[in-house]
């Protein structure tokens, strides 16, 4: 069946399935009635829109394919009474008992390793939709449930169950069924279902529309049943199966809610506060109004403390349903690590900004002395808060909001008729934490960070040695209201401002290299951040500048430095290394616009990780430490935290560079620095900075954007002949690192070196100048000790084998699409579009032509490469959609796009995507060679590795042991066995993978 013939299909059941369920729950309503479509998109708000039932049914399918190309598509089980998707907006009409299992994470234990720390193993965020659909499919067949759905969906990463009822039910039916599910997640979970989705407001994932979480995926039918129930009949035969028990109140029971909470002031509660209880209350608070409401309570409970969070467990736990204390701590983490909240605002938990007293302090808003939580009548001292000071006019204390210091003035302290006392203030003045008066951050270029004070819209600059007499002034300028409390200003200034000076100088910075020739950085002169976290490696680089050395012992390490340096490989990393140590240098002057990454691929036990660790890591940081995968998981947080230094950050043997990481890294390949604002839980927002480039040493990476691939260079180790010089690499092993600090002792004069050099700085040369920089370092220091350095003998030549980028994947689905529907069966052989590279015979060629041809594809040979030919008109055989490619003409973006002439159809514009070289080389005719004897050498071939892999139970099977027989049993080398394994696997015999195990297909 074509792909347009099952869409017709498709749509055909989504339309039945509609019908079937609207038509019943629409019978009683006679006034207009909509469905609502709802489309959500990771990255934005979600899309709704409303058609009227029946009429516009069409136009609601149509929509909806068209909105699932890009989000995952939605709709409302319940029918509208008008254009809203609120619980009050909705009939109370549904014909549907539904149940939605979550199978790969609630019953399978699949997770986002990103987000989970729980599930060590299974990652969702991998699995693909074939591998989905069979475990969902398995775990469906293994279900014995009690009575057949009329309709079973595969949603993607689970299912969805449908009941349809001959009469319609209300609420209360919904809510009787929510109870059951509750009662079997709490207690047996046999269903395993969904307690949410069981409200009229409710939407759930529209049948077969691709789920576009993690990995795309299609949704399908698992089953279809023309049956009717009556809801009595459902209910109760799945109260048997989960064994259901009405849970008996307490005589003494007394429903509560967040109001009866003492330590709260609810008359000062936020109306948006107020406004998300009353929708937890009535059942209608999303994901975002729950975090919102724990943000609330985590800010009036723990303020800046930030790691209790018992309190705010504990209240949950006691007016939550369902309280999931895994799940709710989990949510407590995230925003303490994030400060995320529906908003996005600084001072969240603030909905409502019209009536927020942050968001209008300038405007003299009457509700902008807040005090949500009640005050204990004890006196503090200025020593328990800090900045707090007891005059003879009154109270003064000092709040600290997110960040904001807010300076408030007690005006009423009164007991209200429940006993309690009620505390009023006024805001006098806000500021932001200040620094050091004289704490000199350099970090990374010379700026003095400084902070203002805000006293009646004006500001000051508190680090003016006149500071004081404009702040008086200020005080004195202000209405009427403020001159009383000058006197309160003045402490204010001498206690809260002036309390942070400091009489020495403190430079502190985070990175050592060379920045221009007026400022390098010694490190005798400077030390790390306060804050940076002294890990082994970062002590182990602080002791480097505790060695000593004289002239003579450099001079012998340079000596067998220059030994060891015998192949291209290792120069290229050691002229890489050099660079690097002067990067912010010509990125901040522009005298490069790019400075790549560096990634190593090769083999395992190549010496790629030797070669690097020698030639960096103990080179220049005196460490074997290498950074793993999870440096790079998560928010970025802990990959700004490693910013301690200006080189490169190595990791080995990484896999894959996250997606939220590639804009980063990207803009550090081009800047200087990649600078963001985070908010820390010490209650301050501070600029982060990402300096470090990678290096990484790999066997196979996948890497998703190619703008980030053209930020790298890329060797591969295995094209490249290398030198074993082991005796060398463990003599420098221990000593290589006393050149580093030779190194930072003498940036000033290997500066002096570099600064004249003449090159091209723009950015299709950045690679090559990066080693043209580091060949001029090497030679300069090579100098220096009376050596003479010998350079790379040319630039590196990139080989992406080892990288996994879109366009091998988009290429290897479209080669194995097109062998698959291209290809026919002669004298019990099975020919595809290989065979055209070959000796066809002509009626063999003549066929596959003809079929290429008819459906928009074609062969062409051009310079020694055969190019597949691909038209707009190929596109339903290509089964490309999965990769979001949605016609022909965007693969552009990774292969030539011009005109070509296809016989029988006349010039079209085409993609002209490489599919193999055709040389007429050595190995080539080898290749013909075996492909005329398939018969015999060939043959034989494949009956003996059949033979080993079903002696090994049909497991894969190691390479050198199949070939080690194949060799034996042909009197054949090597070379020619490998060239018999290449043609089996283009022929679809067997799996043969660069790296790994051979397979019977």
């Amino acid at each position: 069946m074509g792909k347009k013939e099952r869409k017709i299909e498709l749509s055909n059941t989504v339309n039945v399935f509609f019908r079937s369920v609207f038509d019943i729950a629409s019978k009683n309503i006679d006034e207009d009635k909509f469905i609502e479509l709802r489309a959500f998109n990771s990255n934005g708000k979600p899309v709704q829109k409303y058609f009227k039932y029946p009429n516009e049914l069409p136009k609601f399918l149509a929509e909806s394919i068209t909105l699932n190309n890009l989000m995952s598509v939605y709709y409302g089980i319940g029918l509208r009474k008008e254009h809203k998707g609120t619980k009050d907006a909705t009939f109370d009409n549904i014909s549907i008992i539904p149940i939605d299992i979550d199978v790969l994470k609630d019953v399978l234990g699949y997770g986002d390793l990103k987000k989970d720390e729980k599930f060590l193993e299974k990652d969702i965020t991998k699995i693909t939709d074939l591998e989905a659909h069979k475990l969902v499919e398995d775990y469906y067949k293994s279900l014995n449930l009690p009575l057949k759905p009329t309709f079973s969906f595969f949603t993607g990463h689970g299912i969805q169950l449908y009941y349809l009822l001959d009469y319609p039910i209300g609420e209360k039916g919904l809510l009787e069924f929510k109870k059951l599910i509750e009662f079997d997640n709490k207690n047996n979970k046999v269903v395993n279902g969904d307690s949410n989705i069981y409200d009229l407001a409710r939407v759930l994932r529209i049948p077969f529309s691709d789920n576009k979480k993690y990995i795309s995926k299609k949704g399908r039918v698992l089953e279809i049943n023309d049956v009717k129930y009556d809801y009595n009949a459902v209910i109760n035969q799945f109260k048997n199966y989960t064994n259901y028990k009405d849970e008996v109140l307490k005589e003494d029971y007394e429903e509560r809610d967040f109001k009866s909470i003492e330590e709260i002031n609810w008359d000062y509660v936020p109306p948006c506060v107020k406004k998300a209880l009353e929708l937890r209350k009535k059942g209608e608070a999303n994901r975002d109004i729950q975090l919102f409401l724990r943000a609330f309570f985590m800010k009036v409970f723990n303020q800046d403390e930030g790691e209790d969070v018992s309190k705010t467990l504990s209240i949950f736990k006691e007016y939550s349903n369902n309280f999931n204390e895994e799940l709710t701590l989990r949510s407590l983490e995230e925003w303490f690590n994030s400060r995320r909240a529906p908003t996005n605002c600084m001072n969240c938990p603030i909905q409502e900004c019209s009536s927020c007293w942050l968001a209008n302090k300038k405007k003299g808003n009457p509700l902008k002395a807040y005090y949500i939580k009640k005050i204990n009548a004890e006196e503090k001292s200025v020593e328990e808060l800090e900045a707090l000071m007891l005059g003879n006019v009154g109270k003064l204390e000092m709040e600290c909001f997110r960040g904001i210091y807010n300076i408030n003035k007690e005006t009423e302290r009164r007991t209200n008729s429940d006993g309690e006392e009620i505390v009023r203030t006024r805001s006098l003045a806000y500021f932001t934490k200040p620094k050091l008066v004289n704490k000199h951050f350099f970090d990374l270029h010379d700026v003095l960070k400084g902070k203002e004070l805000e006293i009646n819209k004006e500001f000051i600059d508190i680090f003016d040695d006149y500071a004081f007499y404009d702040f008086v002034e200020v005080a004195k300028s202000g209405n009427g209201g403020h001159q009383k409390y000058l006197y309160e200003y003045d402490l204010i200034y001498k206690w809260i401002l002036k309390k942070f000076e400091v009489d020495e100088c403190k430079k502190v910075t985070k990175a050592w290299g060379y920045y221009n020739k007026d400022t390098i950085i010694l490190p005798p002169e400077w030390e790390l951040p306060r804050k940076t976290a002294m890990l082994h490696y970062k002590r182990d680089f602080i002791k480097l500048f505790n060695e000593k050395y004289e002239e003579d012992d450099i001079k012998k390490i340079v000596k067998h430095l220059k030994l060891y340096l015998q192949d291209d490989v290792s120069k290229w990393i050691l002229e890489y290394t050099m660079a690097s140590v002067f990067r912010y240098y010509f990125l901040s002057n522009r005298k490069i616009d790019m400075f790549p990454n560096l990634i190593v691929t090769g083999l395992h036990a190549q010496g790629k990780s030797a070669r690097v660790r020698l030639l960096f890591s103990k080179l220049l940081l005196n460490s074997e430490y290498q950074y793993g995968e999870a440096v790079t998981q998560g928010t970025g947080i802990r990959l700004e935290e490693e910013q301690w230094v200006n080189l490169p950050m190595l990791f080995d043997e990484l896999k894959e560079i996250p997606k939220k990481l590639e804009g980063m890294i990207k803009r550090i390949g081009t800047g200087a620095e990649d600078v963001t604002q985070r908010y820390r839980r010490d209650g301050e927002w501070n600029g982060s900075s990402v300096i470090r480039p990678l290096l990484i040493t790999t066997n196979d990476l996948n890497v998703n954007d190619m703008a980030l691939i053209s930020r790298c260079i890329i060797v591969d180790i295995d094209d490249i002949k290398t030198v074993n010089t082991i005796d060398e690499y463990r003599w420098l092993y221990d000593k290589i690192h006393l050149l580093g600090r030779w190194i930072y002792d003498n940036l000033s004069m290997i500066g002096k070196q570099i600064e004249n050099l003449e090159f091209s700085g723009d950015r299709e040369k950045a690679k090559e100048n990066v080693i043209k920089i580091g060949r001029a370092i090497l030679g300069a220091i090579f100098s220096y000790f009376e050596e003479s350095y010998t350079p790379s003998s040319d630039y590196p030549v990139e080989n992406y084998s080892a990288v996994n980028t879109p366009d091998k994947a988009i290429r290897k689905c479209i080669i194995e699409s097109v062998r698959r529907n291209i290809r026919f069966n002669q004298d019990g052989r099975t020919y595809d579009i290989y065979d055209l590279l070959y000796d066809a015979s002509p009626g063999v060629e003549e066929n596959l032509y003809t079929m290429l041809r008819s459906h928009g594809l074609d062969i062409k040979i051009q310079e020694k490469m055969a190019y597949l030919i691909i038209t707009k008109d190929s596109y339903d055989i290509l089964d490309i959609e999965k990769y979001n490619v949605a016609e022909v003409g965007k693969l552009k973006a990774y292969w030539d796009y011009k005109t070509a002439w296809i016989k029988g159809c006349g010039g079209k514009k085409a993609i002209w995507m490489p599919l193999k070289e055709v040389g007429q080389d050595e190995d080539f005719e080898k290749e013909i060679n075996v492909k005329r004897n398939l018969g015999k050498d060939a043959s034989l071939a494949f009956t003996l590795i059949k033979e080993e892999i079903e002696k090994n139970h049909n497991e894969p099977t190691e390479e050198y042991l199949l070939i080690t027989k194949v060799c034996i049993a042909l009197d054949r080398d090597e070379r020619d066995v490998k060239s018999i394994f290449k043609l089996l696997e283009d022929k679809c015999y067997i799996h043969y993978p660069r790296v790994g195990k051979i397979q019977i297909l």
